[in-house]
């Protein structure tokens, strides 16, 4: 038991010091998506020059819901100091559900299955709810009379 403690103790404080580190130096720097200038940066790079119709920002900086000219929504999550962009489409979606003013979104991504947006009410949760379920309906309908 002493050898698994002469190996385990220094390895634990090599670790929050690190840790302590980074926090200190400031290079561990989540994103908060409280500003439509963010995620407008983060569609640019995935959809250079896609025209954006509006953006809808998530209560706790964690997601934005952004509408598409062309008709398809995407979610844009800030995951650490990064930001990860997604658009919805019906083979990407399971399903859309919600409660109150929290938006769940089950999604065919083994990196990303889930999606939870937080709204400032249940009629702002109902809203966005109701146009990522008609403008992906609107695709799957295209799409099958093309």
């Amino acid at each position: 038991m002493p050898d698994l403690m002469t190996v385990i103790l220094p390895s634990l404080i090599a670790i929050v010091l690190m840790v302590g580190l980074i926090r200190l130096t400031g290079l561990a720097q989540p994103v908060v998506l409280d500003d439509e200038t963010l995620v407008r940066h983060a569609i640019d790079e995935h959809f250079e020059g896609a025209p954006i119709e509006r953006i809808i920002l998530g209560q706790d900086g964690q997601c934005a819901l952004v509408l598409m000219a062309d008709g398809a929504p995407a979610l844009v999550r800030a995951m650490g100091d990064r930001m990860v962009v997604r658009r919805l489409t019906p083979d990407l979606v399971k399903t859309v559900s919600g409660a109150e003013a929290v938006l769940d979104l089950k999604l065919r991504d083994f990196t990303w299955p889930r999606a939870r947006m937080v709204f400032e009410n249940a009629t702002a949760r109902a809203n966005a709810q109701s146009l990522i379920e008609s403008r992906i309906t609107d695709n799957r309908e295209a799409m099958a009379h093309a």
